[in-house]
């Protein structure tokens, strides 16, 4: 089972970055603008499963995946809520 850790968070920065900027660094929202470079990656589609059981095998080998996709969507969402969408570019090919 994989540690869920500092090492989750890190992934994607981007909202740790936010909040360091506007905390200890005291800078002005919005003085701040964000790019924000992901790595390529594919969205999870389970629409096709709706018609079957999704069970642990499934969930199973998909877990990491899971965490990492909602880990980093949390990172951008708290970027967007501290220094405003149009002050968040987010580029990240998938």
């Amino acid at each position: 089972m994989p540690y869920i850790d500092g090492s989750m968070w890190r992934r994607n920065p981007l909202g740790l970055a936010v909040i360091e900027a506007i905390g200890p660094l005291e800078w002005r929202r919005d003085d701040i603008q964000v790019l924000s470079l992901g790595c390529t990656s594919t969205h999870l589609n389970v629409s096709w499963q709706k018609r079957i059981s999704l069970g642990s095998s499934y969930w199973g080998a998909r877990i990491a995946d899971v965490f990492m996709k909602a880990q980093s969507s949390s990172a951008i969402a708290t970027a967007h809520a501290l220094i405003g969408s149009r002050n968040v570019h987010r580029i990240s090919r998938t």
